[in-house]
């Protein structure tokens, strides 16, 4: 069963992403989303393992993915730190600058879980928002599933 994954940010058209194969035609919304991470990990590794043209690869990446892995903020930004110059560890990080560190899909999904209570993105299927996360979603032969991004104004 194809499941076709696109993301809309409001004022754009939406954008075909991806498309999970599953093994059932119910799951859960909260399978969904660690289902769309586990592909989003395995995009980013062939990008990683093919160096040819990877920074750009990994920003068009970036856009489609729902959690930004930090490998990837580090990528495009630098060994900076996400909080300007001078600040070497990104969120969590113990390690030595440089290090890298593989990108953890558990940790990806919780904080796409707490994105989603705090209404960072929206589900829907066809006309219908989907409002918990563990709300079965019922798919037939083939289904689609938009994630509706919401972006924060500036300076508010």
């Amino acid at each position: 069963m194809q499941v076709a994954i696109c993301d809309e940010v409001p004022g754009r058209p939406r954008d075909p992403v991806m498309a999970l194969t599953l093994d059932r035609p119910v799951i859960s919304l909260r399978d969904l989303i660690r289902a769309r991470i586990a592909l989003e990990l395995e995009q980013l590794a062939e990008v990683e393992t093919d160096p040819q043209d990877a920074e750009e690869r990994l920003r068009k990446m970036q856009r489609r993915f729902l959690v930004v892995p930090d490998s990837v903020e580090r990528q495009l930004n630098g060994e900076r730190g996400p909080y300007g110059p001078g600040t070497r560890l990104f969120p969590g990080e113990n390690r030595e600058a440089g290090d890298a560190a593989p990108a953890d899909a558990g940790r990806m999904a919780e904080l796409a879980f707490a994105a989603f209570a705090s209404g960072g993105f929206f589900v829907l299927t066809g006309e219908r928002q989907i409002l918990d996360l563990d709300e079965d979603l019922s798919f037939a032969e083939t289904g689609d599933i938009t994630f509706l991004k919401i972006t924060p104004l500036q300076g508010g």
